[in-house]
């Protein structure tokens, strides 16, 4: 077996850290519990970290089947305090574990699922931080073999067009009910009846046929007859199965099987649930049990007055451990002599809420607070301590402030004085003076002041006042709620003159076309600055530098010029000084020729050319010449170059720091030497493409022409001419350059050749590729344009701009992709240098799909909320969390999301996240690390696994945006808040804390969040308390779920209030009031967010 990356991790750690943190079963650190290590309390110690097994070991379960229980761990340092964000792995030595690792809670918590493998003992082991490692056990046993398959009904008798249900029961030899297995559905005839996947039968035509079930290669099967047989009277109603056993708070489902008088099932009769006692076990309409508390109830299936009765028994839960304490509040701030109360609320290792469990309350400093039996404190003197709630050994802790009593409160503020008169950008002063109950002075209170009018006056935090702009305004200072009053009055005042006008900067250096900016700043004859007034800008000389109105200067030509501002008729002026730009830097040097072959006492020259960057000549430039050896060659200033001893040297020309070096070869003194080498003709005008031969003549001194001697051609630009060894030039591009001959490497001479450019082609017709399609509406596909001149010639590198002739219809997304957005016949056009050319779409016009279900989905995480179901995920690796909502119960959802490079990421079982409706479910989506950036959105959305709708049929049925008013209120969805699930139950134990009445509600809207609600009560009197709730963050801020309500007025000890309505806002502002009796259908325990809420009508005050 190949060991993967994780294993091997594993096993080196195993190998690096000491024997002991790996040795034994359990992985204990001394090795005497090393057989402990699958049962809970288990634990493995090392380099100061400790790794123990809180749940979950020692299980017995069904191989290849999930365990009942999970697998749970905590890690804690060396002063056993929880350690979080700790990472934990799984690994599963048969089967799997899901997650394989998983980072600690803020409590130290880590869980898996562990799947088991085949029949035997499994082992899972837990490898922690700083090498800690468990080992975990559990037992797989085989499961059970099909002996026999009960199909239920055992008939069918069915209308052509009508539809029923059979349900498949495996059993094994033992005649025990076997579940998880896969069912496969067969009709003998199915042009009579047809079955599908989960046992639906459908008749066709009239005749009798069978529906067999088989599960693993064992059959039942019943028959099934189809007609149309006239309405026939319920004889009896048969409730399966008779009984149900449940643990309270658990659900169970019951099925109703109406039969007429000769036993044949009756399909499409309406079934009324009921049961005989609600507070032992409650029903839905479809069935569905939930057991409330331990106790007997029978459930009765009610069809046109004919009942079936089955037997409910529900029994308590086993007892939890607890495995943490919280203590709310976590800090409580008291006046010495004042009291408050704190809560305890124990947990299980699951987070669930246990009650009924004894609470021991102590303080760490009863000098400054007393806690009671009961939780309340009492502040004693000023300072703090801990308050602790212990449970069944478990501690939780909440800290106690308690501060000396507040000064004396104020009763009046004076404000002096008490009126100011001020012109525009005036300042004055205003003084508080703060007085209690009995007229003495308060100093060192807060002192807060506001202006009514701040376009007229404000006002600083000391009191000081700047007048803004005429008018009257009231000036406040309030002092701990205590306001007095000032009035000012605010004065315009004339404007005043310019008295001079500076230009800044007062001079600008600039380049011939470089710009730079003036400012211009008018004064009045006080020096202050004028704002708001119209600059004129001009100048002495436009031939130098030219000036815009907004200041702006750009240099036209070398020289000296004036800019002046001028303001209401006074003028302030500035100097420009407009220079050449500044030459360019040398990049390369080259020596012509290359080399010299010098006979010794003659000379030869050397040529320097300096190249800029980019590649173009430099002129004017001064090169520096030297020799590695004089003894050999010197060189002149001018690059000429004498030979004085046979032998090699390096001829160096610098230019501004670039040099180039050039080989010269004396030899001793021989033939006729060339002395000037003429290039004929010496000029030449070719075309792009064209061609041109040049000669080159050596002369000696005397004048004679001197024949087979070596030629060397040189172009000094090939991207304009090309020069084969022959002399031909072959023009390559538009421009005039120098062509050279170097003869006997010792003399050159040279030509220029002008090349001219071919003038671009016309487009003279543009085609559209292919010039028709057929698309369906909101596909999309691509086209091409093809451009010709006159001669039919195809040209290339042109831009094509493209456009539809009915946006409404085509939409043009990027290049030649379009997408259809609606029907008919629409143009695609394709522009190219003015030439156009059109393709044909043909959009037919199509029914949108028929969807049975309304979704509306919410996706968070790194994505924002969406009503388009499209997610952003630039930033690459990223969790897509995408809830999907369904208009009636669904019993399984998987969703596709698709990213912009196409590459498809499927979801293929979602989590039911209501346990009430069964319609509203979430998917995970990881997106790993490296996929492409972008927009990603939902493809497909299937339910059931039988009704898949595509992102297309989404968008066409507009049905991912608002959803649907599930409260039945009678006005449009788009009118009403989307909240589809609202929940409500006390705060805490009682709902009592500081003398108010807690009530927490968890409201859902996926589509803008809730952004407001209230709630109102009436009393066993008939009186009626409202108050408005505060969003709690807790969940999630984009859907704003958790809402707290605080009822100050409520009295304790009253009796019995009901819930009266519920109002919720949403983000779009549309508000609704729900009912009572409208959000009675919620009743029930609902795990929505990792939170139980347990839905409530009554509370007792």
């Amino acid at each position: 077996m190949r060991m993967n990356r994780l294993s091997a991790f594993l096993l080196a750690a195993c190998l690096i850290v000491p024997a002991t943190s790996c040795g034994g079963d359990g992985g204990s650190p001394t090795g005497t519990q090393g057989q402990g290590g699958d049962i809970p309390g288990s634990a493995a110690r090392a380099n100061g970290v400790q790794l123990s097994l809180v749940s979950g070991g020692g299980q017995t379960g069904v191989a290849g089947q999930p365990l009942a229980n999970p697998v749970v761990v905590r890690v804690l340092d060396g002063s056993s305090r929880a350690v979080g964000g700790a990472t934990v792995n799984f690994i599963a030595g048969q089967g799997s574990a899901s997650p394989t690792q998983a980072n600690t809670d803020a409590e130290g918590y880590a869980q898996t699922t562990w799947t088991l493998g085949p029949a035997g003992r499994q082992e899972l082991r837990v490898a922690g931080t700083g090498g800690t490692l468990l080992l975990v056990s559990a037992e797989a046993v085989p499961p059970a073999r099909v002996a026999r398959v009960q199909v239920i009904p055992d008939s069918l008798v069915l209308a052509v067009g009508a539809t029923g249900d059979f349900t498949a029961v495996a059993f094994d030899s033992a005649g025990n009910a076997l579940t998880g297995r896969t069912i496969a559905w067969s009709s003998a005839n199915p042009a009579i009846a047809s079955v599908g996947s989960t046992g639906t039968v459908t008749g066709a035509a009239a005749g009798a046929t069978r529906v067999t079930a088989t599960v693993d290669g064992v059959s039942g099967s019943a028959p099934v007859r189809v007609d149309a047989p006239p309405p026939v009277r319920v004889a009896r109603v048969v409730v399966g199965p008779d009984s149900l056993v449940l643990i309270a708070g658990a659900t169970g489902d019951l099925n109703a099987v109406a039969y007429d008088a000769e036993g044949h099932v009756l399909t499409g009769y309406a079934v009324t649930w009921t049961s005989s006692d609600s507070t032992v076990a409650t029903v839905g309409a479809a069935g569905g049990v939930t057991a409330v508390s331990p106790g007997s109830a029978r459930v009765t299936a009610t069809v046109e007055g004919v009942s079936g009765v089955a037997t409910v028994r529900v029994v308590p839960p086993p007892p939890v451990r607890v495995a943490r304490v919280v203590v709310e509040p976590d800090s409580l701030v008291l006046i010495a002599g004042a009291t408050g109360d704190l809560n305890a609320v124990a947990y299980d290792a699951e987070g669930h809420i246990l009650t009924g469990r004894a609470v021991m309350w102590s303080s760490s400093d009863s000098t400054v607070a007393t806690v009671g039996a009961a939780g309340g404190v009492t502040a004693v003197s000023a300072g703090s301590a801990r308050v602790t709630a212990t449970v069944e050994g478990v501690g939780g802790v909440a800290t106690v402030f308690v501060r000396a009593p507040a000064p004396a409160g104020v009763a009046r503020v004076d404000v002096v004085p008490d009126s100011l008169v001020l012109d525009v950008g005036q300042t004055g002063d205003f003084d508080a003076v703060a007085y209690d109950a009995e007229g003495h002075v308060l100093t060192g209170r807060a002192i807060t002041w506001t202006s009514s009018d701040s376009t007229v006056a404000t006002v600083g935090a000391g009191g000081g006042v700047t007048a803004v702009s005429p008018g009257t305004a009231r000036v406040t200072a309030t002092v701990e709620g205590v306001g007095g009053v000032a009035a000012v009055f605010v004065r315009a005042p004339a404007p005043a003159g310019v008295a001079r006008v500076d230009v800044v900067p007062d001079s600008l250096v600039l380049d011939v076309g470089q710009t730079g900016d003036f400012d211009a700043v008018a004064y009045d004859a006080a020096g202050n600055v004028l704002t708001g007034r119209t600059v004129t800008w001009s100048t002495a000389d436009s031939g130098v530098v030219a000036v815009g109105a907004g200041g702006s200067v750009t240099g036209v030509a070398p020289g000296t010029a004036r800019v002046r501002a001028t303001v209401e008729g006074v003028t302030g002026a500035a100097a420009v000084r407009v220079r050449e730009p500044a030459p360019s830097a040398v990049a390369r040097v080259y020596l012509r020729p290359d080399s010299l072959i010098l006979e010794v006492g003659l000379t030869g020259s050397f040529t320097a050319v300096a190249y800029d960057a980019e590649g173009n000549v430099l002129t004017g430039r001064r090169v520096a010449w030297s020799s590695a050896d004089s003894t050999i060659a010197r060189v002149a200033a001018g690059g000429t170059i004498t030979a004085v001893a046979v032998g090699r040297v390096r001829i160096t020309a610098t230019v501004e720091g670039v040099s180039y070096s050039a080989p010269v070869r004396v030899v001793p003194l021989g033939p006729v030497r060339v002395a000037r080498v003429a290039v004929v003709p010496d000029s030449a005008v070719i075309d792009v493409g064209g061609t041109v031969r040049f000669t080159a003549v050596a002369y000696d001194s005397a004048g004679n022409v001197l024949t087979g001697r070596p030629v060397h051609w040189f172009s000094y630009n090939t991207a304009i001419a090309t020069v084969d060894g022959t002399g031909l030039v072959t023009g390559t591009g538009e421009g005039q350059i120098r062509i050279q001959a170097d003869v006997d490497s010792t003399k050159s001479g040279s030509g220029i050749v002008r090349v001219r450019g071919i003038p671009a082609a016309t487009v003279a017709r543009v085609r559209v590729v292919p010039d028709s399609a057929d698309l369906a509406r909101y596909a999309s596909m691509t086209f091409s344009a093809v451009a010709y001149d006159a001669a039919g010639n195809v040209l290339t590198g042109r831009t094509v701009r493209w456009s539809s002739s009915d946006t409404t219809r085509l939409k043009v997304v990027s290049g030649g992709t379009v997408t259809a957005v609606g029907t008919g016949t629409v143009h695609v056009i394709a522009n190219v240098e003015g030439i156009t050319g059109q393709g044909t779409v043909r959009i037919p016009a199509q029914a949108p799909p028929t969807i049975n279900e309304v979704v509306v989905w919410t996706s968070w995480g790194y994505a924002p909320l969406t009503n388009t179901g499209e997610v952003d995920v630039a930033k690459g690796d990223a969790q897509m969390f995408i809830q999907v909502g369904a208009s009636r119960r669904i019993s399984s959802l998987s969703l596709r999301v698709r990213g912009p490079d196409g590459t498809l990421i499927d979801c293929p079982r979602g989590q039911d996240y209501n346990s009430v409706t069964h319609a509203e479910w979430r998917c995970d989506v990881s997106i790993p690390a490296g996929s492409a950036p972008g927009v990603w959105l939902i493809d497909r959305v299937t339910i059931d696994d039988s009704t898949t709708y595509t992102n297309a049929d989404l968008v066409a049925q507009k049905t991912n945006g608002r959803g649907f008013d599930i409260f039945n209120t009678a006005r449009p969805d788009n009118a009403v808040p989307q909240v589809r699930s609202v929940f409500v139950q006390p705060e805490g134990a009682t709902g009592w804390q500081n003398g108010r009445y807690y009530v927490n509600l968890g409201l859902l809207d996926h589509v803008t969040g809730v952004h407001a609600a209230s709630m109102t009560l009436r009393g066993p009197a008939g009186q009626t308390e409202t108050c408005t709730a505060v969003y709690s963050p807790w969940v999630d801020a984009v859907l704003r779920a958790d809402w707290l309500c605080a009822f100050d007025t409520l009295p304790r000890g009253s009796g019995t209030w009901r819930l009266e309505s519920v109002t919720v806002t949403d983000g779009t502002g549309l508000t609704a009031t729900y009912t009572a009796a409208q959000l009675d259908r919620q009743r029930g325990l609902v795990h929505v967010w990792r939170q139980d809420y347990e839905y409530q009508l009554e509370f007792q005050v």
